[in-house]
């Protein structure tokens, strides 16, 4: 994989394919050199010079493309998994160690979403012909796992017996016998704020912040036990209607621009008392949306500002999904795929839109894992493959398709019906399955070629495990709504 000739820049070539004019290469011809990534004019001048000759055509065009070092992509690669693990770590001992002290001016300007989805496979394909295949693979990599490093901080605040308590355990997926469980229905105050780590994904926190506008907690003690900058939105309940401690807290947000909405739950105890009475349930929500409406005409400041109707126990009834919605349009690109990789899969719709955000992203997820592929499967010191000498990355991607869709969860397994069972064993299974399609040494040429070739079947590979999955994810959502 080492070229021991110097290569020839793009500058080079041109010059040289213009002394050939004599071939018209054919438009087949043509068609399969763009198809790997080079331009019109660039396949027709290498065809020419090479008298129609594609693998020579090939060959001379990628002899202007940076190679890389085996060696040199093992370190690449052990560079950036050690920088996510180490700031995973550190994000792991800061939410550990103290739930009040967290420093101001928090947000990782690095994750922040500055570009546009646009032509992915093009600009990947120009950052491997001008940057080489390691830089390339580092950019990737980062890309790829930004989301991981995404801090995302909501503020969970409002009135007691509002259902907080509730609502943060069912955002995380937690119930009673598990750690870090919130305690429901007691009406406690919170005095202090209380951080709720996501069990699976530590970088998405939940707050539950004192009350305020109380003797015990003066507004002026509130904003000095909550530094409201620190939050990315804050998500505050109320029992009927807001309060005018509620209107307070939506001035100080507004000031300092920090996102918010309004959410009452129990929708699913209105709902059966509506039917006691006649009511369906479009009825129940236009009644509790006209008793809030009156209650705040005499609040301005909570003038057209969002209202969510939800239920914490039966979350597929009401505006779950409407929050959902809310949540991403209030936060960058990145902390929303954090965030819809986080919650339950509420919804059908919430199941599409994981389903989505997966497929949106396998361009780049693809391109890294053939570039990997061909790292792992042309080393030397490999000699034959066994169940430890696939890509890493792709188990943990594979890993991570499972948990975004529950699939991994407890309850997963008495789901009937399942394509999918999540398990070590399976997980090997679907690696071994995917290092048989990919294409064999045959394709190692040159780096490029072979990380295309091997980019489309990854792909391939990938698009097909996700509409499994998202149909095993349907399947156990039907199954546990008709157990509910």
């Amino acid at each position: 994989m080492t070229r021991t000739e110097p290569a020839l820049s793009e500058a080079q070539v041109n010059p040289q394919c213009e002394e050939q004019t004599s071939v018209i290469p054919s438009h087949e011809s043509e068609r399969k050199l763009t198809s790997v990534g080079f331009t019109k004019e660039q396949a027709i001048g290498a065809l020419k010079y090479t008298n129609g000759n594609e693998e020579e055509a090939v060959n001379l065009l990628l002899s202007s493309v940076k190679d890389y070092d085996m060696e040199q992509m093992k370190a690449a690669m052990t560079e950036v998994e050690e920088e996510i693990k180490d700031s995973d770590e550190e994000r792991g001992h800061e939410f550990s160690a103290s739930t009040t002290n967290f420093p101001s001016g928090s947000t990782d300007e690095t994750i922040i979403d500055t570009e546009s989805r646009g032509n992915i496979e093009n600009d990947i394909i120009n950052r491997l012909k001008n940057d080489g295949v390691i830089a390339t693979a580092k950019f990737l990599m980062v890309e790829a796992t930004k989301w991981k490093r995404a801090r995302v901080k909501f503020a969970v605040a409002g009135q007691s017996s509002a259902g907080k308590s509730s609502f943060i355990n069912a955002i995380r997926g937690v119930d009673y016998r598990d750690k870090g469980y919130a305690k429901e229905g007691f009406g406690d105050t919170t005095l202090e704020v209380k951080a709720y780590v996501h069990p699976t994904f530590k970088q998405i926190v939940y707050f539950d912040v004192p009350g305020y506008g109380t003797t015990t907690i003066t507004r002026k003690k509130f904003l000095e036990k909550v530094k409201i900058l620190e939050y990315d939105m804050f998500i505050i309940f109320f029992v009927s209607v807001p309060t005018p401690e509620d209107e307070w807290l939506v001035g100080q947000l507004q000031k300092a621009k920090i996102p918010f909405c309004f959410v009452r739950t129990k929708l699913d105890i209105d709902i059966e008392n509506g039917k006691r009475m006649g009511k369906n349930e479009e009825t129940v929500l236009k009644d509790i949306m006209d008793t809030i409406t009156r209650a705040t005409e005499s609040m301005p400041v909570l003038n057209d500002e969002q209202v969510f109707i939800i239920s914490n126990s039966k979350q597929s009834v009401g505006d779950m999904c409407k929050l959902i919605k809310f949540m991403q349009q209030k936060v960058t690109t990145v902390k929303f795929e954090a965030i819809l990789f986080s919650i339950p899969a509420f919804t059908e719709e919430i199941i599409q839109k994981k389903y989505q955000d997966l497929i949106d992203r396998l361009p780049r997820v693809a391109f890294l894992h053939a570039m990997y592929f061909n790292y792992i499967h042309s080393s030397l010191w490999q000699d034959q493959y066994n169940e430890f000498n696939y890509d890493c990355n792709i188990r943990n991607e594979i890993t991570m398709y499972f948990r975004v869709f529950e699939l991994d969860s407890i309850c997963s397994k008495d789901v009937p019906g399942l394509k999918h069972n999540f398990s070590d064993e399976h997980i090997i299974k679907l690696l071994k399955d995917f290092q048989e399609v990919m294409p064999g040494l045959g394709v190692q040429l040159v780096p490029i070629y072979s990380v295309i070739k091997k980019y489309r079947v990854c792909k391939k590979y990938l698009t097909s495990l996700l509409d499994e999955l998202k149909m095993d994810s349907y399947t156990m959502y039907m199954y546990i709504t008709k157990q509910l």
